[in-house]
C-alpha cells in the first residue's frame, strides 16, 4: 500500500508546474501582421499654417482647411532659411512644411518643421 501511495505522489509531483518539469510555455510569440515594418522609416510631408503649438503637439491647418495634429518630441528640428531655430520663434499663422513619420503607436511625429518661404 505504501508503494502505491508513493508512486501517486511522484506522478502528481512530475505533472505539477512548480516541479520545474512543466513543458508548457507561458509566453507567446507576437502576432505578425503582413504590414509590419512596411512603413518603418517612411517620411511624409504636410503643408499648412500654424494654428497652435505646445511642448508636445503642433496643430496646422492645411490648404484645404483640414486641421491636423502632429506630435513633437525633443528630436524634432525647427528650421528657417536652412538655419535651426527655436520652436517658440514661429508665429501663429506662419506657413509650415512638416516632415512626419509614424511612431510605434501609429501617431504622427514631426521630424523636421520648416518655415515655408
Amino acid at each position: 500500500m505504501l508503494k502505491g501511495a508513493l508512486s501517486i505522489v511522484v506522478l502528481i509531483g512530475l505533472s505539477s508546474p512548480a516541479s520545474g518539469q512543466y513543458s508548457g510555455s507561458r509566453r507567446t510569440a507576437p502576432i505578425a501582421s503582413p504590414n509590419m515594418g512596411v512603413r518603418k522609416g517612411l517620411i511624409v510631408t504636410f503643408h499648412g499654417s500654424l494654428k497652435k503649438m505646445t511642448k508636445k503637439e503642433i496643430l496646422i491647418q492645411s490648404d484645404d482647411h483640414q486641421l491636423l495634429t502632429i506630435r513633437r518630441n525633443r528630436e524634432t528640428k525647427f528650421t528657417k532659411d536652412n538655419q535651426e531655430i527655436k520652436a517658440y520663434a514661429i508665429d501663429l499663422e506662419t506657413p509650415l512644411t512638416i516632415d512626419v513619420r509614424q511612431d510605434v503607436d501609429l501617431k504622427l511625429i514631426a521630424v523636421n518643421v520648416m518655415v515655408a518661404k
